[in-house]
């Protein structure tokens, strides 16, 4: 079935597997989830559901057939976005802590010094996870 126009002065089942109902919420053009509180907003096409409260990098997204959600999905989040950004900053804080710390690094036990570099290497680890290649 074609996806059909949301209406955002009628309530829907929820996309969630707690089997709750999405009702307006007053004064905004939002759907809110009665049993797992998230908030949902149509999406510019006025076919599509997007998760307003989502930090995953690909947002979840769905489409209403007239019985049921069909579930897309979207790159590029703002949330995961957010996310991203806030792992940048930590691997350059980390990078910045063991530079500042390599001209004292004999001083300290060889136990701190491992610390650090696996604190290095998780950070690095999770920035190249994050790029889209």
């Amino acid at each position: 079935m074609p996806p059909q126009k949301i209406d955002l002065q009628q309530s829907y089942p929820c996309v969630c597997p707690r089997k709750g109902k999405l009702n307006p919420i007053m004064l905004t053009d939002a759907l809110g989830c009665d049993k797992c509180a998230s908030i949902f907003t149509v999406a510019e096409d006025g076919n599509s559901l997007v998760q307003l409260d989502s930090i995953d990098p690909f947002q979840g997204c769905w489409q209403w057939d007239g019985k049921s959600w069909r579930a897309q999905r979207i790159k590029g989040g703002k949330g995961g976005l957010r996310f991203y950004t806030a792992g940048k900053i930590a691997l350059a804080m980390g990078l910045l802590f063991v530079i500042l710390l390599l001209p004292i690094a004999p001083k300290l036990t060889p136990i701190i010094v491992a610390m650090m570099m696996l604190m290095v290497f998780v950070l690095f680890t999770y920035m190249l996870a994050q790029v889209r290649w």
